[in-house]
């Protein structure tokens, strides 16, 4: 990820930008069926931590980083720039572009700082929760899980505690 941009990037090293908008990214990775997803920490434009969809074409919501569309040929900018003073629900009514978070960690509660993530394929191994995912948070040194499903094209989540009490992060 570059400026803002999710890449992918091909085996032979070529970049190319899927989606725009995130501020700053930590893990990124695919659910079970193969859609991808980036954390992003919580910062003044975001609330909280949250899990995004790496939707194609997609503006994922950082105002700064719409600034960057006129130097990523082949990436249209959404209609309307998004406003730095305003807030994601009202955002979304607005920049047609905009996918919202598919989850939100409350801040505190579920995590201040989540870094990586990962997939649960063991099939059945690590008990019931096949398919999800697991994520961790350094500053509260807890791990959580996360659920995810698509309706009506949306990819939509929902987060869990899982595990408290670590002696990790800060």
């Amino acid at each position: 990820m570059f400026r803002g941009w999710a890449v992918k990037v091909t085996p032979g090293g070529k970049m190319i930008p899927v989606c725009n908008g995130l501020r700053s990214p930590g893990g990124v990775g695919a659910n079970a069926e193969g859609a991808m997803f980036v954390i992003e920490s919580q910062s003044p434009w975001n609330g909280c931590c949250s899990l995004k969809h790496l939707k194609k074409g997609a503006f994922l919501g950082h105002p700064a980083s719409y600034n960057w569309y006129p130097f990523v040929p082949g990436m249209k900018a959404p209609a309307l720039e998004p406003k730095s003073n305003s807030r994601m629900a009202v955002e979304k009514k607005r920049v047609k572009e905009l996918v919202c978070r598919a989850v939100k960690f409350p801040y505190i509660k579920m995590g201040r700082s989540i870094s990586g993530f990962r997939l649960n394929n063991t099939g059945g191994k690590f008990g019931p929760f096949d398919n999800q995912i697991f994520l961790g948070d350094h500053s509260h040194s807890i791990i959580m899980r996360a659920t995810t499903e698509q309706i009506n094209g949306v990819w939509q989540s929902a987060g869990y505690p899982f595990r408290a009490g670590l002696a990790t992060g800060s």
